[in-house]
């Protein structure tokens, strides 16, 4: 059962105005410091709701001498995991002046935060915005003289990445190479990312890659020395590597340099990472963010390759031409969905394919007009599907366009829809297309008015509602 933070000290020195979201933390320090009860690297400080087995998983993560990439007094570290029971841990690594045992070097401080998984939400799944509230609420800094009892705290989750950072990575690595990232991390396969420069930018940009609520369980470390003891799923390094290489060998561990290997190993990319890669591409970071940071209500990976195809046909349709359309939206009629998300998502689909279709149409001439018209009835006359209902406007558009340019057309168009659909909701558009033809019959050809009569005809018993003016007139 998860620990629950009491007697909370709210942590906020930007905002009182009470606007941000409040996320209750237990925390402690980790660093090396002489007292009476001991020395070395410990837990010198704690709140009293981290449980025992929480307090040994931190210890194990974090970083002692010499455990941090950098090696001078500006260098930092992160870490993101979870913890036995599935609460969260935050970690801020930094260095804390001299190495007090006479080790030599610098004394490395770190500061953790312990919350529930369900608040990762109020940072928008995102535990860079966790260091930034970290930051804000003064815990990167390090503090020695302290007592041993921490009060549990509240930080102001105030989510202000919004991709702009991924961009530097794509531009840098390449959306290949982060596509297999991306693709090992939902695997659970685990991968040191190693960089000339501390690669947390490009950390950051595959896990915002993943399904918000997924990302709980992707740990990650950026800027500490590799240990297997805190072999997290993506670890990011940087500087001398010759340790790393020698402690992984015979490990399940992969070992990757994106800046000096031309291309990452071959693998399967899935509709998920597919998806992602368009966006990465298209350099379309923070459309990116936007969407994968939702609450997902499902992250296994079947719903993953169903969201997936559906926002990549959303993408595509909206600059595609009309028969790739009419294929995207056939392909999705009668398509089982199993939550509303998913509803959600095609309901977009198809506002995408309205608007598409409708911007191709209203240009397109008579020839193309007509093609259409069997493909497009398929859709909206039979389709059970409520929300194909959306494309009744383009049905009208096409029925208006052509009772400029073909009205005996139009009115047999629009009798195929009675006989077969009776779509009640053209009733409007009917009217107008009955008008509009009957204004340019006036003008036909002598050879036309027997075949418009017969149209009349079954026109008056199909709509007997929609008014259309005796026959014309020779």
């Amino acid at each position: 059962m998860d620990s629950k933070p009491s007697g909370i000290t709210t942590l906020n020195r930007t905002d009182e105005s009470g606007g941000d979201a409040r996320v209750p933390c237990d925390q402690a320090v980790f660093t090396s410091i002489r007292t009476p009860t001991g020395e070395g690297y410990r837990l010198i400080a704690s709140s009293p709701g981290l449980t025992g087995r929480e307090k040994t998983e931190i210890t194990k993560h974090c970083p002692s001498h010499g455990g941090l990439c950098g090696d001078d007094e500006r260098a930092t570290g992160l870490a993101f995991y979870q913890l036995p029971g599935e609460r969260l841990c935050a970690t801020f690594s930094c260095t804390a002046g001299k190495e007090q045992s006479g080790r030599g070097g610098l004394r490395i401080y770190t500061h953790a935060v312990v919350f529930d998984r369900q608040f990762l939400s109020a940072f928008a799944y995102n535990p860079f915005n966790i260091f930034q509230a970290m930051e804000t609420a003064g815990l990167t800094t390090p503090e020695l003289k302290r007592d041993k009892h921490l009060p549990a705290i509240e930080l102001a989750a105030t989510p202000t990445r919004d991709g702009v950072e991924s961009g530097k990575a794509v531009a840098r690595v390449g959306a290949e190479w982060l596509g297999y990232l991306l693709h090992t991390a939902c695997n659970g396969e685990r991968v040191i990312v190693s960089g000339a420069d501390d690669p947390r930018d490009l950390i950051e940009t595959v896990l915002l890659g993943i399904p918000g609520p997924f990302r709980a369980d992707v740990s990650f470390g950026c800027g500490l020395r590799f240990s297997i003891g805190r072999a997290f799923t993506l670890t990011g390094v940087f500087g001398d590597i010759t340790t790393t290489k020698r402690i992984i060998r015979g490990q399940p561990l992969l070992l990757l340099h994106p800046a000096l290997d031309l291309s990452p190993p071959p693998f399967e990319r899935g509709a998920w990472v597919r998806m992602v890669d368009d966006y990465w591409a298209s350099k379309d970071c923070h459309a990116l963010v936007e969407f994968t940071s939702q609450a997902f209500p499902d992250c296994s990976p079947a719903t993953l390759e169903r969201i997936a195809a559906l926002r990549n046909d959303t993408r595509f349709a909206s600059s595609a031409d009309a028969a790739e359309v009419l294929t995207i939206a056939n392909r999705r009629r009668g398509q089982t969905l199993l939550s509303r998300f998913e509803h959600r998502l095609l309901d977009d689909l198809l506002v995408t394919i309205r608007r598409r279709l409708e911007q191709l149409w209203s240009q397109a001439d008579e020839a193309e007009l007509v093609r259409c018209w069997p493909e497009l009835m398929t859709l909206v006359g039979k389709s059970p599907e409520e929300a194909f209902r959306q494309l009744i406007p383009v049905v009208g558009l096409v029925l208006r366009r052509l009772s400029h340019t073909s009205p005996l057309i139009a009115l047999e168009h629009a009798l195929e829809i009675g006989e077969k659909a009776t779509i009640q909701a053209l009733k409007v558009d009917l009217q107008e297309v009955a008008d509009t033809a009957r204004r340019r019959l006036r003008q036909a050809e002598p050879g036309q008015f027997k075949r418009a009569m017969a149209l009349l005809d079954r026109w008056a018993n199909t709509f007997p509602g929609i008014r259309l003016p005796g026959p014309p007139v020779p």
